[in-house]
């Protein structure tokens, strides 16, 4: 599911991120990684919700609202998460299977 190419960059990030903060306690890298999850999902949320004129803006903010950024805050949810998991050992080709065949279960489009 996830190409070798993403795996590879997810695990040096993971890595990376491991190093930088080695000398910390667990529990606060887990809150570390959640905290800036919820970061993401916070610009992706005021994409979508800019895109749909759901806020108030004032004009000049409106051009912020593009496809472009749309993909790039939601390539951010998708990238911050799947290095989250990484970093809690989780196998994400194995995780992404079983929830795409139970989810395709569930529609019935198996």
């Amino acid at each position: 599911m996830i190409s070798g190419d993403l795996l590879n960059f997810l695990q040096r990030a993971t890595q990376r991120l491991h190093d930088d903060h080695h000398d910390e306690d667990l529990d606060k890298t887990k809150l570390m990684h959640l905290a800036k999850l919820n970061e993401e999902v916070g610009e992706l949320t005021q994409q979508i919700l800019g895109s749909c004129q759901a806020q108030q803006l004032r004009a000049e903010r409106n051009k912020e609202f593009t496809k472009e950024n749309l993909a790039k805050e939601g390539a951010d949810v998708l990238i911050t998460t799947m290095i989250l998991l990484l970093s809690q050992g989780v196998d994400i080709n194995e995780a992404i299977q079983k929830r795409v065949q139970t989810i395709s279960e569930r529609l019935k489009i198996g």
